[in-house]
């Protein structure tokens, strides 16, 4: 399917974080995004995920006080030397080496925290191609591989903060360049 126009398609962290949001609040855990208040506070979106509205949040702050939770940010990274011409026969790359960070935030219980993390690892290798599908249009993740995580013990916050990192490898799908 084509994109409406090459700025929705080189918008690569939008539909991911997205559908990030959509596989982490669908397995009842509560997540923030960048991405989340451009969708979240839709009536429409509201109507039609209504078992979601308890998982998903739009504002930081009122997120903040959720214990435990995910955050995922993603950075679309460096653009790969795959290109693909589009309509005006512009070479444009089309792919990315992305990175997506998935942070664990718990209280400041380690078994817990430890518990909350490999929940996220079960999540993140989980087949999400339906997912993808349905709020990746455009998009595609070919490759999706965990690195080192970071860890903050801060007790003093009264929380545990993890940060699952991920190399991605982001393209653009065949058939979404506008004709």
């Amino acid at each position: 399917m084509p994109a409406p126009d090459i700025e929705t398609l080189l918008d690569f962290e939008t539909p991911i974080e997205k559908m990030f949001a959509h596989l982490f609040g669908s397995n009842d855990v509560v997540i923030y995004t960048p991405s989340n208040a451009a969708f979240v506070d839709d009536a429409a979106w509201q109507a039609a995920n209504p078992t979601l509205l308890d998982k998903i949040f739009s504002s930081q702050d009122e997120f903040e006080k959720h214990r435990p939770r995910i955050e995922v940010h993603v950075n679309a990274g460096d653009a790969t030397d795959h290109v693909k011409p589009d309509a005006t026969t512009t070479k444009r790359s089309d792919a990315r080496d992305g990175t997506i960070v998935v942070s664990v935030i718990t209280e400041a219980n380690i078994l817990l925290s430890r518990a909350y993390c490999a929940r996220a690892r079960r999540i993140m290798n989980d087949d999400s191609s339906a997912l993808e599908a349905i709020h990746m249009p455009y998009h595609e993740i070919k490759k999706c591989r965990e690195l080192a995580p970071n860890y903050k013990y801060a007790p003093e916050e009264g929380l545990i903060s993890v940060d699952l990192n991920y190399s991605a490898y982001i393209r653009i799908k065949d058939d979404a360049w506008p004709t």
